[in-house]
């Protein structure tokens, strides 16, 4: 459930700080107490990020601290949010299979990118919270007898591609 007063929306990953010590040591810090390591974080590059946010995010920017960094959109923005208290929830945005290979070879094998959505593959989907499916191609047959049928949870289900 989003509270109203955090409309802010993350993503957590759950590495060890351990993990990415390399790209803390990265940060371009003037003070190196500014984010201590011990503080650390990261989260997926998908967000969701209020007008107020924004407008706070542009004005104090502290993007060149983490240009030379790997992947900084995975640790910009939480970091910042709990430097500077910014209130957030914590949910997935996307829903990426990271579990099961892609079935068609001209795609990567991880994530899974979609050519076939199944019934059950849509029952995981809704239950990992997230506000997207991700990797699902424009061709990707789709089993629509859980959308359509008389399921539950079908109603308000929208199919969007590129």
């Amino acid at each position: 459930m989003v509270n109203k007063d955090q409309s802010n929306i993350i993503s957590i990953r759950n590495d060890t700080p351990q993990g990415y010590k390399y790209r803390h040591n990265s940060l371009k810090l003037k003070d190196p107490d500014f984010i201590p390591f011990i503080n650390f974080k990261k989260c997926s590059q998908w967000c969701a990020i209020n007008r107020k946010t924004i407008d706070f995010l542009l004005k104090y920017d502290y993007t060149d601290s983490f240009s030379l960094m790997f992947a900084p959109d995975e640790h910009y923005f939480i970091n910042m949010f709990d430097k500077f208290k910014i209130p957030y929830n914590i949910m997935n945005i996307t829903h990426d299979n990271w579990l099961e290979p892609s079935t068609d070879t001209k795609y990567k094998p991880f994530p899974k990118t979609y050519t076939e959505i199944s019934d059950t593959d849509i029952i995981k989907a809704r239950q990992s919270g997230s506000l997207f499916f991700r990797k699902v191609v424009k061709e990707t047959k789709l089993d629509t007898n859980y959308l359509f049928g008389n399921n539950i949870g079908s109603p308000n289900v929208r199919i969007m591609t590129k």
